[in-house]
């Protein structure tokens, strides 16, 4: 099966990961270098 393709709409972005002692984000796109760092939480 042939993947899927679509057409880029947004040239940088951020996605988070929330769990109960962490949180994790990455950025990456065009023109940055793709970053992820993690986060403590507090509960």
């Amino acid at each position: 099966m042939d993947g899927i393709a679509f057409e880029q709409i947004v040239k940088r972005g951020c996605g988070i990961d929330i769990h109960r002692d962490e949180a994790v984000a990455t950025i990456g796109g065009e023109g940055i270098t793709t970053e992820t760092r993690s986060f403590k939480t507090v509960h």
